[in-house]
């Protein structure tokens, strides 16, 4: 099929703009002076679908059906190389749907949907630290 869509379009905190393409991936425009810049795709997350950038750009969820993906910033502005965020997640995702994912306002809680679109789901956002210590065992350097 020759049919493009684009999904979700969360906002950052400084007003970057980020949302997914099928087929295509991620894509981000940078808002700058009041504009927005042309898109961008970020082609570290590959495929994703479904993007949730955290306010300050440290760590972008996204899915990858039927896995929840997460990516961290560098300090050169790339994106470290996705992880699945786990069987606590995955086990309520399935290929037939599933999306978000958001974070609570107050940080404190991943918030998505699974299983079909049926069921609103919710788990500690500890996930979210613990794969950034990880990934930090390896090396790089995260954003702040």
């Amino acid at each position: 099929s020759d049919t493009v869509s684009d999904y979700a379009s969360p906002c950052a905190g400084n007003g970057n703009l980020y949302w997914s393409r099928h087929p295509g991936g991620i894509y981000k425009c940078t808002f700058l002076n009041g504009a927005y810049s042309s898109p961008k795709r970020i082609t570290e997350l590959g495929d994703g679908a479904s993007p949730f950038i955290s306010p300050d750009e440290r760590f972008i969820l996204f899915l990858n059906r039927p896995k929840m993906m997460i990516s961290f910033r560098n300090t050169d502005d790339t994106w470290t190389t996705p992880r699945d965020l786990g069987s606590k997640i995955d086990n309520k995702m399935t290929m037939k749907g599933g999306d978000g994912p958001v974070l609570s306002p107050d940080g404190k809680y991943l918030i998505f949907c699974g299983s079909g679109y049926q069921n609103l789901y919710w788990v500690s956002a500890k996930v979210i630290e613990e794969a950034r210590a990880q990934v930090q065992h390896t090396g790089l350097q995260l954003a702040p």
